[in-house]
């Protein structure tokens, strides 16, 4: 295979070059990815499962979510949609922003935890 002009040789071997470098690049940081150990462990997002210690305190102290009422601006959305499917609207009482949700911190007992 040639080139036309006089630096087809040279276009060839660089393009060669790029190639092998390529590859190499692939195969050195590649073996992290493809490892044979990782298929029998459950990762979600390259992220290692958490020991029963971590999700104990997990299950204390994330907030768990009784009920969530809607505010304002999505009863006004949702009627929206609701009347553009021909659908009658919710007569749904609304609350202030950042009241919506009623949660529950198990470890506490807190109601309604202040967001970080």
């Amino acid at each position: 295979m040639t080139l036309p002009g006089k630096y087809g040789r040279r276009w060839l071997a660089a393009i060669l070059i790029v190639l092998a470098l390529g590859c190499l690049l692939l195969i050195l940081l590649g073996h992290k990815t493809f490892r044979p150990g990782l298929k029998d462990q459950a990762r979600a997002n390259g992220l290692r499962t958490p020991t029963p210690s971590e999700r104990q305190t997990e299950q204390q102290l994330v907030p768990v979510e009784n009920d969530v009422t809607l505010n304002a601006l999505a009863l006004e959305r949702i009627n929206a949609e609701r009347k553009a499917q021909g659908l009658p609207p919710l007569q749904a009482k609304a609350v202030a922003p950042g009241h919506e949700i009623d949660a529950t911190v198990p470890a506490t007992n807190a109601v309604n935890p202040p967001h970080p």
